[in-house]
């Protein structure tokens, strides 16, 4: 992603977001209900594993402070 002109980056970025919410809602089920079921809890397993490993978020004005 680093280095892809501007156009590239948000295509990119697009694409792989829909891949992750197809993902999500892969793993959700489809279907209304009253409550929350087996499904839901699987999914909020797997959105807090992914939120775990995320990196710190970057500090753009100390990043631009140092370059």
């Amino acid at each position: 992603m680093f280095g892809l002109h501007p156009n590239a980056e948000i295509g990119y970025l697009t694409a792989t977001s829909e891949e992750l919410f197809n993902q999500i809602m892969q793993v959700q089920g489809g279907g209304g209900g009253g409550g929350k079921g087996k499904k839901e809890d699987v999914a909020k397993v797997y959105i807090d594993k992914f939120l775990e490993q995320l990196p710190e978020n970057f500090l753009l004005l100390e990043i631009t402070g140092r370059v």
